[in-house]
């Protein structure tokens, strides 16, 4: 299903991108068109005498008024100018004026080989942000799962459907669907007490010390598991080091409530304003989180950036933070990734 959404992404892409290369050479056509008729109808003023040669001007003008005002500015002024005065220089100073107008718009608009364009296009969808990302091993676990079920199913029915012989009716049919049964509650059971153990090992695994360079994502790790370091490094006497974990572990939790939608791209005063945006659920919970957050972010700031001394009350306090912002979440806040 996500190669399917990221391959339609991509033509929608290609398609939009190829729409915008037609409409930058249509307009450029439409506007070199435009001041071709200007030219030819100035040329015929230059042989045209009194109100002939007035109304060819007129005209060309008007032909030229569909053009963005201000890069016409000049062409404008040149053929008021021609209007005004019955002299040669007049038109050919305005002949002048789209001469170069239609220079500049063919070398600021020149349409892009497609070769380079395709070429582009490619290496940009071949980023690693642009491919589909892994499925998680207990899904892949759950298809292949799914596939020996099904492929079970099949074997079973070719088996059993002669149940008896051809004398057995109804019966064999439904010793068959009693096998199902069992079968899919022994399977169903079984799935269900080993995501069980994964989940209770994930939850009771201690994770190791990170450097500094490591605690940047708070993607890293599930919200439990930055409290958990946050602890360790509090146990080895790095206050600065539980402080950064136990900041991350507050964005973390948040982001498995799904009431920030975290990005290590951004800054941790964007993952603030973010709470107060409109497109995310529980507007009064995030704004308690944001009043909760808001000085804690500022002394974050001092202690990280700052490099202030860290105490033990500092750690305190980001920890009764954590403890508090968990008690205002969904209890049930599923895992994210």
């Amino acid at each position: 299903m996500r190669l399917k959404v990221v391959s339609w992404t991509t033509k929608r892409c290609v398609l939009l991108i190829g729409l915008l290369l037609c409409l930058v050479g249509w307009s450029q056509e439409a506007a070199d068109e435009t001041l071709a008729r200007a030219e030819q109808l100035l040329k015929r003023a230059q042989v045209a005498q009194g109100i002939a040669r007035q109304k060819l001007i007129e005209q060309a003008q008007r032909m030229v008024s569909s053009l963005p005002a201000k890069a016409r500015e000049p062409l404008d002024q040149a053929l008021n100018r021609a209007c005004i005065s019955s002299s040669p220089n007049a038109l050919q100073n305005a002949l002048h004026e789209i001469a170069s107008y239609r220079a500049t718009l063919s070398s600021e608009f020149a349409s892009p080989a497609p070769d380079k364009v395709r070429a582009q296009l490619n290496a940009i969808f071949a980023e690693p942000d642009m491919q589909p990302p892994p499925k998680p091993l207990i899904e892949r676990v759950g298809e292949a799962i799914g596939k020996v079920f099904e492929a079970l199913l099949r074997s079973l029915a070719r088996l059993l459907g002669g149940l008896g012989g051809t004398g057995a009716g109804s019966w064999g049919v439904f010793v068959q669907w009693v096998i199902i049964a069992m079968l899919v509650l022994v399977i169903a059971f079984g799935a269900s007490y080993l995501m069980g153990r994964l989940e209770w090992r994930r939850g009771r695994r201690v994770p190791t010390v990170l450097d500094a360079d490591q605690m940047m994502d708070a993607r890293l790790l599930s919200s439990a598991e930055w409290r958990a370091l946050a602890h360790q490094l509090l146990a080895q006497g790095d206050s600065r080091a539980a402080v950064r974990a136990f900041y991350l572990g507050l964005l973390r939790l948040l982001h498995e409530a799904r009431l920030l939608d975290y990005d290590p791209a951004r800054t941790n005063w964007e993952h603030l304003m973010s709470l107060r945006s409109p497109t995310l659920p529980d507007p009064t919970t995030r704004e308690r989180a944001y009043h909760l957050l808001q000085p804690l972010t500022l002394r974050f700031d001092y202690l990280w950036y700052g490099n202030e001394p860290t105490t033990l009350e500092d750690a305190q306090r980001f920890e009764q933070a954590f403890e508090t912002l968990r008690g205002m979440v969904r209890t049930d806040a599923q895992r994210v990734a």
